[in-house]
């Protein structure tokens, strides 16, 4: 194992046992992970992810590692995986980082900011990914911003999330099982009902397949439902985390983004959390009679990385 790849999960471990975070004088883990690394005579062998007009993605897979596992009837599913993953950045893109970390004080000109790298921890079964530490350089390669995480920054990835590039990747590195492949099908969206009315508007629920997992008898996934008027504008979206339980035809809304003419707002908090009958012959309920139809056919694919019994 590589030296980068050790310090990478000790940093990983530490973190999440409460270590302090690293002000930038200090020397971050990642900056002695690659001096260590490099006095070995190691390179990166940073391989190509993705990347537009913003940010280029890559990750290493030899640096990719389980660093926990829950044993399933005596097979091992992995359940934590640490990797180190680099963002470079045009300016645009890096203006952009440098005001949403809100860090503009500290980097006063996008133009110096160039690529980082950050620490993360993959959870699978939660389809999320946990951020231990971020280190940001110059093109010399100084390091010009730090942060490790005392409490890691935990973000579920959907269709939305910067990070799902990094997410698909980690995860096929490890189970090969397609997560990239099925991001990119033109069946990842399914429909679930469109409710047109006479005046040429419309509703449609499309459920987004490669956040489908399946636990008892609940399949949880990201729905999004979108308004379009009669002259097929969008007028508003409703993006919703869902729990469907497929036996009893009941739902419940977990988290609840919205869109309209002013901007996204986060309403998760507005929500009861709890489940509701969904009612028969509704357009809801043939979105229920589509989701059952996917669950017969592609049972292997919403049962992946399941730790349960």
């Amino acid at each position: 194992m590589k030296t980068y790849a050790k310090m990478a999960i000790v940093l990983a471990i530490a973190v999440a046992a409460g270590a302090a975070s690293t002000s930038v004088a200090d020397e971050p883990g990642i900056q002695m992970m690659q001096r260590a690394e490099a006095a070995e005579g190691q390179t990166d062998e940073w391989t190509f992810i993705s990347a537009d007009e913003r940010y280029g993605k890559f990750y290493d897979p030899h640096r990719v590692h389980v660093v926990a596992n829950a044993d399933v009837k005596g097979k091992l599913v992995p359940t934590s995986i640490n990797a180190v993953i680099k963002t470079t950045y045009t300016y645009a893109g890096a203006k952009e980082t440098i005001d949403n970390y809100g860090i503009g004080h500290i980097i006063t000109n996008p133009g110096t900011l160039k690529y980082s790298y950050a620490s993360v921890l993959i959870c699978p079964q939660e389809r999320t990914i946990e951020y231990a530490q971020e280190d940001f350089y110059d093109e010399s390669g100084k390091i010009i911003w730090s942060k490790v995480y005392t409490e890691h920054k935990r973000k579920e990835i959907n269709s939305r999330s910067f990070d799902e590039d990094f997410y698909d990747a980690v995860v096929d590195t490890v189970f090969h099982f397609g997560e990239e492949q099925r991001r990119k099908a033109p069946d990842r969206w399914r429909t679930l009902y469109v409710a047109a009315s006479a005046d040429g508007s419309a509703t449609k629920s499309i459920a987004d397949t490669t956040t489908m997992r399946m636990s008892g008898d609940n399949i949880f996934f990201w729905e999004w439902v979108e308004y379009r008027d009669s002259t097929n504008t969008v007028r508003d979206v409703k993006f919703m985390k869902k729990a469907v339980n497929l036996r009893e035809a009941t739902q419940r809304v977990m988290k609840y983004q919205m869109w309209n003419e002013s901007g996204w707002k986060d309403a998760t908090a507005e929500l009861s959390q709890r489940y509701k009958p969904i009612r028969h012959n509704s357009y809801e309920w043939r979105g229920l009679e589509n989701l059952r139809a996917f669950a017969k056919g592609y049972s292997r694919w919403l049962h992946r990385y399941s730790t349960e019994n």
